[in-house]
């Protein structure tokens, strides 16, 4: 989860933020507007794709073995730089693996359904838990696993460029 409590500075356009997870601080950060906008669009992507249901989608694709993803929507971007913004869904049932992955676009991701063990290249392996968000940038490597007993989801919001 992440929480944020800031004021925008006039004169520099940016703000302090706090990441938290589940009670964990993780760091400060300063964000400038467009960061801190990127984010508000988790918040926003639950009340226009209702988190609580699973989406129906007509076009599924396997990523892997027990990997699936589903295109929800996608819409025009009001984001400069990014022409369309993009919700996504992918499914590990237990057992299944994705990755090594390299991101192509920025996105913002948000853990739904049971936990998912994430290797980001370079950390160490790290169990995310349900309602776990975080940001991926170009170039990021990741991997992901469900060691759990349950389906593992996550929401992806892609910023597409132009």
């Amino acid at each position: 989860m992440i929480s944020a409590g800031y004021q925008i500075n006039a004169h520099q356009g940016r703000a302090p933020l706090r990441v938290k997870t589940h009670g964990e601080e993780i760091k400060d950060m300063d964000v400038d507007r467009r960061t801190a906008l990127i984010l508000g669009l988790t918040g926003v992507s639950t009340l226009l794709l209702d988190a609580t249901h699973s989406a129906v989608a007509e076009d599924v694709k396997e990523l892997a073995p027990g990997v699936q993803m589903k295109v929800l929507k996608e819409v025009p971007a009001q984001i400069s730089g990014f022409g369309t913004v993009r919700w996504r869904e992918i499914t590990w049932q237990p057992g299944a693996k994705l990755g090594p992955t390299t991101m192509k676009n920025p996105m913002i991701c948000e853990i739904t359904g049971g936990p998912l063990e994430q290797r980001i290249e370079g950390e160490a392996p790290i169990q995310r838990q349900p309602g776990y968000t975080y940001v991926c940038h170009v170039g990021m490597v990741e991997t992901d696993a469900n060691k759990g007993t349950v389906p593992s989801i996550m929401r992806v919001i892609d910023l597409l460029p132009a």
